[in-house]
């Protein structure tokens, strides 16, 4: 990106944003978007978004959309 730390901290402030609020809203489409996929358990989408363990991921998935993983992945099933 070719700027210092320091420069990438003030302007996603400027947008108010920071890296971590980009880093949780992209885990949280990426985990919608694969838990769409009938081939993957929930530890799998855990494990490819860097959560610890699946508990980290089912809380964080919890507060992004107010569900738990496996009652979104069912209701993406039901077409």
């Amino acid at each position: 990106m070719h700027t210092s730390e320091r420069t990438l901290r003030r302007r996603l402030s400027e947008h108010d944003t920071s890296y971590l609020s980009l880093l949780d809203e992209l885990r949280a489409a990426l985990a919608r978007k694969l838990l769409q996929e009938p081939a993957l358990t929930i530890d799998d989408v855990a494990q490819r978004l860097g959560f610890s363990d699946t508990s980290s991921f089912f809380h964080a998935f919890k507060r992004w959309t107010g569900s738990t993983p496996s009652s979104f992945a069912v209701s993406c099933g039901e077409s």
